[in-house]
C-alpha cells in the first residue's frame, strides 16, 4: 500500500512540465544544501582531496553547482515516469551510435562504460538509437530498500531495456542466446574487493575499480566504448560513444584503465556534474 501511494504521488509530480519541476528543484536546493546540508562534509572532503590546488572560492562554486545539479537530477529522474519517448529524444542528443550499431550487426557484443556523471538515469534514451536487434541490457546494483528498488526499476525499464541485477548479470551475458548484446555498466562504483590489479590513479587518489565489465566483455570478444554524457544546458544533454583503446602499459584491465583516464578528463572539464556526495574513496589513499 505504501509503495502504491508513493508511486502514485511520484507519477502525479512527473506529469508536471519540466519548467515547473525546475522551480521545485530550486526549492529543493535550499532545503538539501542550505538547510539539511546533505552530506556536505563528504562533498567538501572529496572536492578538496580531488583538487588540492584549487582555491577555496572555486571549490565552493563547484560545491554549489553540484547541489543545484543534484536537485535537477532528482526531478528529472521522477519525470521519467511520465515523459514521452519523443520529448526525451528532443532533449538528449546522441552521437556516434552508428558505430556501435555496425559493431553489433557484425556479430560482436558491446560493453558501454559510463559513470555517475550528468543525468545517468536519462542515459537509457540511447536505446532508441540501436537498430541491430541485439540484446540490450543495463546492469544495476539493487537498492537495500525493496520499495525504492522496485520504483527505480520501473523508472529504468520504461524503454524496454533488460535491467539485470549484478547477481544474475554474468549468467545472462554469457548465455549464447543473448549474443550479440549491448550492455551498459556504471563503472565508477567501488569494488567489494580491492586488489593491486584493480587500482588506478584517478582525481588525486589511488582508486579501486570494478573489473567485471572488462572481464565479461573479454570473455565474449566484445568491443569497449566510453559513454560520455554532457550537460549542454538545463534539461538538455549530449551522449557520445567513444571507442576505448586498451592502454599499452602492460597492466591488467587495460580497457578499464582507459575508461578511467577519459572519465577523469570529463570530470575535470565540468566537475559539478559528478556524484560528489558518494563516499567513493573510503579505502583508496590520496596520491602524495
Amino acid at each position: 500500500m505504501k509503495e502504491k501511494l508513493i508511486l502514485g504521488l511520484l507519477r502525479g509530480v512527473a506529469m508536471l512540465p519540466l519548467g515547473v519541476l525546475y522551480i521545485i528543484s530550486d526549492f529543493l536546493y535550499l532545503i538539501v544544501y542550505r538547510l539539511v546540508r546533505y552530506r556536505l562534509k563528504v562533498v567538501r572532503h572529496n572536492l578538496s582531496e580531488a583538487f588540492p590546488h584549487k582555491p577555496e572560492k572555486e571549490l565552493r562554486h563547484i560545491e554549489r553547482g553540484y547541489y543545484r545539479f543534484l536537485c535537477d537530477v532528482m526531478v528529472e529522474t521522477v519525470k521519467l515516469l511520465h515523459i514521452s519517448a519523443a520529448e526525451l529524444a528532443r532533449r538528449v542528443e546522441v552521437k556516434n551510435a552508428e558505430e556501435v550499431n555496425a559493431v553489433s550487426k557484425a556479430g560482436r557484443s558491446v560493453v558501454l562504460m559510463l559513470g555517475h556523471y550528468g543525468n545517468w538515469e536519462w542515459v537509457q534514451d540511447v536505446s532508441r538509437c540501436f537498430t541491430s536487434g541485439a540484446y540490450e541490457a543495463s546492469i544495476y546494483r539493487p537498492l537495500r530498500n525493496p520499495m525504492w528498488d522496485d520504483i527505480f526499476r520501473r523508472v529504468r525499464s520504461r524503454w524496454h531495456v533488460n535491467i539485470l541485477p549484478q547477481a544474475g548479470a554474468v549468467k545472462a551475458l554469457l548465455d549464447p542466446s543473448h549474443r550479440p548484446w549491448i550492455c551498459g555498466f556504471i563503472a565508477d562504483q567501488g569494488p567489494r574487493q580491492v586488489l593491486p590489479d584493480n587500482v588506478t590513479p584517478f582525481l588525486n587518489h589511488h582508486t579501486s575499480f570494478i573489473y567485471g565489465p572488462e572481464a565479461i566483455g573479454t570473455k565474449v570478444g566484445a568491443d569497449f566504448y566510453f559513454l560520455e554524457m554532457e550537460r549542454m544546458r538545463r534539461g538538455y544533454y549530449r551522449i557520445t560513444f567513444h571507442r576505448l583503446e586498451p592502454l599499452a602499459d602492460g597492466k591488467p584491465y587495460p580497457y578499464s584503465r582507459a575508461f578511467w583516464q577519459k572519465f577523469e578528463e570529463v570530470i575535470k572539464r565540468k566537475p559539478a556534474y559528478w556524484l560528489w556526495s558518494h563516499k567513493r574513496w573510503k579505502y583508496d589513499p590520496v596520491i602524495e
